[in-house]
């Protein structure tokens, strides 16, 4: 998959899917963390590891999801 790019609170961010299923964010080429679906009594929600805000997380998570829906 290849890289995207998306806006959020004002940052354009380029995403970049890794094989793993984990998708790496970065701003002017500095990497700021990872992100990754997860699957909660069937809903999907968006996780890191990274020190990102959840709402971020998740507003991000759900830009990415949309990403890919119209890429199918």
């Amino acid at each position: 998959m290849a890289k995207f790019e998306l806006q959020l609170e004002g940052k354009q961010l380029i995403i970049d899917p890794q094989e793993n299923g984990v998708y790496r964010v970065m701003e002017n080429e500095e990497k700021i963390g990872v992100v990754y679906a997860t699957i909660d009594n069937g809903k999907v929600g968006w996780s890191t590891q990274d020190e990102l805000p959840d709402d971020f997380v998740q507003q991000l998570g759900e830009l990415i999801t949309d990403h890919n829906s119209a890429s199918e």
